[in-house]
């Protein structure tokens, strides 16, 4: 859980070192509600947690009450607590708007509750018209499956895309998952497909990434660890897309077999290294000229080699192995790879 998420619903008690009506000590800004720090916590940024406080309308030195929200930056890892009276409760728009004194600055949204939280970022626009239907396909994605991978809570941040060659190629919506708990969709409105999207493409978009979601929080790596956990993590969510919607997603049909092949004997040679987000990137992203590998490769040869393991084990699922270890899947997937 985020370190300023197990707060939540929780009574605390704030030193207030800013009070309402105090200045920035470095900007000169007026705060306009009473803001401070938990004492004895500690932030990413080596500081202690803070807090607005909001229901309190004159200046203190300490306040306890309950957090009932979460300020989660998404460009800042220094996330802040709503702290209010025991009986006295803000919807998100009010929060949004009693801390955009200083949330003006971050892109940032409001954390609440366990499940699934779809949140829009304000920086990006209001989607007009398809935000509600957004909101509700995320919702019923979600409800489907997880059960079956058994994933109680992700935040879903929706934003505007600005990688719009990216997003042309993947029909105007892409995705991110940064951390265990936080899915981030880059969606191009302008693209001329992007209704049609919505029925189709969104839903392989956001099952491949909370298939991330659930290994990420079993500890699994995808980017970060080394080249054959990043094969087989990208492997089990798309074969995971497969298995809920009977389509193979548009990136896993990208290599010949003789190109698969070719590329599968750099992949044997260079399993055990560390991948770094530069090699991912050139992997399963971008591709590479020079090195003659085409873009998307990872994800088709991540694919075939899950789907490999799963043909020689039937019983399995790629739900059922979100929390398996890579090197048994790999090790059999890449056994008679053509055979």
């Amino acid at each position: 859980m985020n370190y300023a998420e197990k707060y939540l619903n929780k009574k605390v008690t704030v030193k207030i070192d800013r009070p309402m009506g105090s200045k920035h000590p470095k900007w000169g800004s007026i705060y306009p509600i009473n803001y401070g720090f938990i004492p004895d916590t500690k932030a990413p940024d080596g500081e202690e947690i803070d807090a607005y406080i909001l229901g309190i309308f004159e200046p203190k030195k300490e306040f306890t009450g309950k957090c009932i929200a979460v300020v989660k930056r998404v460009d800042d890892d220094d996330d802040k607590l709503v702290v209010v009276p025991k009986d006295k409760n803000y919807s998100d728009e009010q929060i949004e708007s009693l801390v955009e004194f200083q949330e003006k600055y971050f892109d940032s949204f409001i954390k609440r509750k366990h499940g699934i939280t779809v949140h829009f970022l304000r920086s990006s626009g209001n989607f007009k018209e398809l935000k509600k239907e957004i909101k509700e396909n995320i919702f019923n994605i979600f409800k489907n499956v997880k059960d079956k991978i058994s994933l109680k809570s992700v935040d879903v941040l929706v934003k505007k895309g600005k990688n719009i060659k990216e997003l042309k190629d993947l029909n105007g919506i892409g995705a991110s998952c940064d951390n265990d708990s936080l899915i981030q969709l880059r969606i191009d409105m302008k693209h001329p497909a992007i209704k049609e999207s919505f029925k189709k493409v969104l839903k392989k978009t956001l099952l491949h990434e909370l298939h991330h979601v659930t290994r990420l929080k079993a500890g699994e790596r995808i980017s970060e660890g080394i080249f054959l956990e990043a094969l087989v993590s990208e492997g089990l969510a798309d074969n995971f897309v497969f298995e809920e919607t009977k389509e193979k997603p548009k990136w896993v049909n990208v290599l010949n077999k003789s190109q698969q092949a070719r590329l599968l004997k750099i992949v044997k040679a260079h399993a055990d290294q560390k991948l770094g987000w530069e090699k991912y990137k050139k992997w399963f992203l971008k591709g590479s000229k020079k090195k003659d590998i085409p873009k998307w490769a990872g994800y088709t040869l991540g694919f075939e080699i899950v789907k490999k393991f799963l043909n020689k084990n039937p019983k399995e699922t790629a739900a059922s192995l979100v929390r398996q270890k890579p090197e048994r899947i790999f090790s059999e997937g890449i056994k008679d790879f053509y055979k």
